[in-house]
């Protein structure tokens, strides 16, 4: 059996990746080899995804005029902006990789810094998926509102904000308090999204006027949404579980720190598979 705890005697070649610092749990010893093979598949499975959902959004744009364009679904916006995340994660992993087994400190970490903010992006448009369709199921009125002209105003600003965020955490993570960003985030994120997806599925499961039992379309509603909360509840489990054994200094924090890269993967998957299902790219494998 690997032993993490064998990282953290290492000798490490820079100061900057100190055994007390998580990124020896990607540099050295067995972790290095299991965060490779985690990023490698999250890589082969999500770059030509996300490639082609940026190709059909282009097409998109070039068909629309400016005033149909405006009335984008917000949901498929926020896809387009976790897509681009994803690429720019990908880019991030490369420089890590390379940066690991050639031993350069300085562009591994570069590199790790660039696929963990974009983790954070991750989270923070998850969390405004959520929300649309809790206003969407649960406030119909109130999001109708929000498709005009001041909405998507609305939905810019805070794209934009979730961005500044992601760049302003790259300092923030740099001065090793990023524990507290982390703690913060995962427990935000989870009471968002949980509290969202819940409403959302006891709105679906009560019947329409004049139905004794919902149709067809609120069942399939019913579990997609479920799926979703599923699949962010694990990751964000996950997170949380992480920062707990990194704030006791447990062993199992860097087994627990490293695996997060493979846990992660379905959760980059949800958008993307549900903007091509809605797309029509999907028909052949979801009825």
């Amino acid at each position: 059996m690997l032993s993490f705890s064998s990282a953290s005697n290492d000798s490490v070649p820079d100061p900057h990746v100190s055994a007390g610092h998580p990124y020896i749990c990607f540099y050295s010893g067995p972790g290095r080899i299991i965060f490779t093979v985690f990023k490698v598949v999250h890589v082969v499975t999500i770059l030509p995804l996300c490639t082609f959902i940026l190709y059909l959004g282009l097409q998109q744009m070039q068909k629309k005029t400016p005033a149909s364009s405006a009335a984008t679904s917000h949901c498929d916006v926020f896809t387009y902006h976790i897509v681009a995340m994803e690429l720019i994660g990908v880019i991030g992993f490369f420089l890590s990789f390379f940066g690991n087994y050639m031993d350069d400190t300085n562009v591994f970490i570069y590199g790790f810094m660039v696929f963990s903010v974009t983790a954070y992006g991750q989270i923070f448009f998850h969390m405004l998926t959520s929300v649309e369709r809790y206003l969407a199921a649960v406030h119909p009125v109130s999001y109708l509102g929000l498709k005009n002209e001041k909405g998507v105003r609305i939905r810019n600003v805070t794209v934009v904000w979730v961005w500044l965020l992601c760049f302003a955490s790259i300092g923030y993570m740099t001065t090793g308090s990023y524990i507290i960003l982390d703690t913060f985030l995962n427990v935000l994120a989870t009471a968002v999204i949980f509290f969202c997806c819940v409403s959302v599925l006891f709105a679906l499961i009560r019947p329409g006027p004049g139905r004794k039992r919902p149709d067809q379309s609120k069942q399939r509603a019913f579990c997609t949404i479920l799926v979703i909360l599923g699949v962010l509840m694990v990751r964000l489990s996950f997170g949380l579980v992480w920062v707990g054994l990194d704030l006791t200094g447990n062993a199992a924090r860097c087994l627990t720190m490293v695996c997060t890269t493979g846990v992660n993967l379905p959760s980059s998957l949800v958008l993307p598979l549900l903007f091509l299902h809605r797309a029509g790219k999907l028909a052949c494998c979801i009825k």
